[in-house]
């Protein structure tokens, strides 16, 4: 094993190891150069190395992993499936820890049909526990994610990620943790930690000071056991697609559908960019347009057209309901809402499916089913919107989609802002002209996460065997962060790159943290960096 000659290191690496291989077995400590290399890889430029890979199998193992850690003075970056493309894989905000590695812990611990929940170790992804609630023919739903379905669900609510569906604010459905702090001592949260208690899994406060915030963006502890709710299927479900044709139309569209939420509506939405779409179909036409870049805007409206006659933003929503005549009535209730606003405005439903009955658009059928029916939209995993990566590759995407691999350039910007229509339009505005000056196009998403807040999901789309794409994709992702700071809209979520924002939170907040830190883990071996000030 050669070590990063850029990391001086404290602690003893070559004892962490031994002692670690002590108790996990070979196959548990993986420190060959070829493994330790790969595991560097993200979709984006980062130098930050990693000494070598440990595989606890069990939340006991984690505990003694991180006293080793603390004996040795060895600092661990804890993963669950390490698929943070975008915002930073499986790298360690800072060079030089040892990546824990948590994949293998894939128990499904709890379910309960009746009480709807289910709980999960951190290997446990989406795409296992979709094809759980399957093999039981369970009446509940999963919120799935709307990238790759074999991310993990713990990982992804820790980051505060969001679903697509009903539920996607995750870490508004979850209870019962159980943490393993940084000097390995256990702690479980909620009512699962009370004596004799039986609502762990049911109730999210608990009794006495609410903490499990304190774990999600943070180092202060690794989750190994958390409990997700689901949700029983809607007894009919039908979405509903919207097209519109230029930015003018955002701001309508998005305080009719802050209505509709705020007085009940069991609805989910979300409005992309025509790019977010076409992207999932076509691929950057270099030899068509000359190596011009960001793409022509004659060629973007000839792409839109291919596809059915997109507009330029495209609205997918679900409606939940719990019989047929309060779907139809639903239905109504939404046409009337968006449809004014749309250049195209369509409801999906078995029948309409089942007709291939779409309107006159000319988007592949079982394309149409998987984005707009047999969707993500209602728990179903799809790797469909990760083909975006190869968006700006000179080789179609392989059928087996791995962006880390086939070095695809990606980059994640998060920030959230109010669920009003002149903030989306303005919004918006801004991504078009930032991403344009830089050479790159827009690829972006609204997701109305809760009745008053949108977060953005955008993409920076590149190919990383481009010389210089690299360089300009991270520009071009700080000059967006820095003028969504400057409007008020403050990220929600930061990859490896963008942890220095930190540094714009509250001091009052910042020195908190900096003492609850300083009492958990007064060795600072757990992911050093994350989520704290620089």
């Amino acid at each position: 094993m050669t070590l990063s000659s850029s990391v001086q290191f404290q602690g003893n690496l070559l004892g962490a190891l031994a002692a670690w291989e002590s108790l996990l077995g070979a196959r548990g400590v993986i420190k060959d150069t070829a493994s330790v290399t790969k595991a560097e890889q993200t979709t984006f430029a980062c130098r930050n190395a990693i000494q070598a890979l440990i595989y606890p199998e069990t939340t006991q193992q984690v505990q003694e992993c991180l006293q080793i850690a603390n004996t040795f003075s060895i600092p661990v970056y804890p993963v669950s499936q390490g698929k943070n493309w975008g915002l930073g894989s499986r790298v360690p905000v800072q060079s030089g820890a040892v990546v824990m590695d948590l994949s293998r812990m894939t128990g499904i611990t709890d379910f309960s049909e009746e009480m709807a929940y289910v709980t999960v170790e951190p290997g446990v992804t989406f795409q296992q526990l979709f094809e759980y609630l399957q093999a039981k023919q369970s009446g509940l739903m999963m919120d799935s994610i709307a990238t790759t379905p074999y991310a993990s669900i713990i990982g992804n609510t820790m980051e505060r990620g969001q679903g697509m569906g009903p539920l996607a604010d995750r870490f508004s459905h979850v209870s019962g943790m159980t943490v393993i702090l940084p000097q390995g001592e256990l702690v479980k949260t909620g009512f699962a930690g009370y004596r004799d208690s039986s609502l762990g899994p049911l109730a999210k406060w608990g009794v006495g000071a609410y903490v499990d915030g304190l774990f999600t963006q943070s180092n202060l502890g690794i989750v190994t056991e958390l409990t997700l709710w689901l949700r029983p299927k809607p007894k009919v479900f039908q979405s509903f697609m919207a097209y519109l044709e230029a930015d003018a139309d955002l701001g309508p569209f998005t305080d009719a559908m802050r209505t509709l939420r705020l007085n009940g509506l069991d609805l989910s939405i979300r409005i992309f960019d025509d790019y977010r779409l076409m992207s999932t179909t076509l691929q950057y036409p270099y030899l068509e347009v000359g190596n011009e870049r960001p793409l022509p805007q004659n060629v973007r409206e000839q792409f839109r057209e291919r596809l059915g006659g997109l507009g330029k933003w495209i609205a997918l929503g679900g409606l939940y309901s719990r019989s047929a005549a309060m779907a139809s009535l639903e239905a109504e209730e939404v046409r009337q809402a968006f449809a004014p606003h749309a250049l195209k405005f369509v409801v999906f439903n078995e029948d309409t499916i089942a007709q291939q009955d779409f309107d006159g658009l000319s988007f592949q059928a079982p394309q149409l089913n998987t984005l707009y029916y047999q969707s993500m939209l209602r728990g179903f995993p799809s790797e469909m919107t990760l083909k975006m990566a190869y968006w700006r590759k000179r080789h179609p995407a392989p059928e087996l989609l791995q962006p880390l691999e086939d070095r695809c350039g990606l980059i994640w910007y998060c920030p959230a802002l109010p669920c009003r229509g002149s903030d989306i339009r303005a919004a918006a505005g801004l991504i078009e002209q930032t991403c344009h000056a830089y050479g790159f196009e827009t690829n972006v998403g609204f997701l109305m996460l809760t009745e008053r807040t949108v977060v953005i999901i955008g993409g920076i789309v590149y190919d990383r065997d481009e010389s210089g794409e690299d360089e300009k994709a991270m520009a071009c992702h700080d000059a967006l962060i820095e003028a969504f700071i400057e409007r008020g809209w403050s990220p929600y979520r930061l990859g490896v790159p963008s942890m220095k924002w930190m540094n714009l939170a509250d001091s009052g907040f910042l020195q908190m943290l900096s003492r609850i830190k300083s009492e958990l883990d007064p060795n600072n071996v757990l992911a050093p960096g994350r989520y704290q000030k620089s």
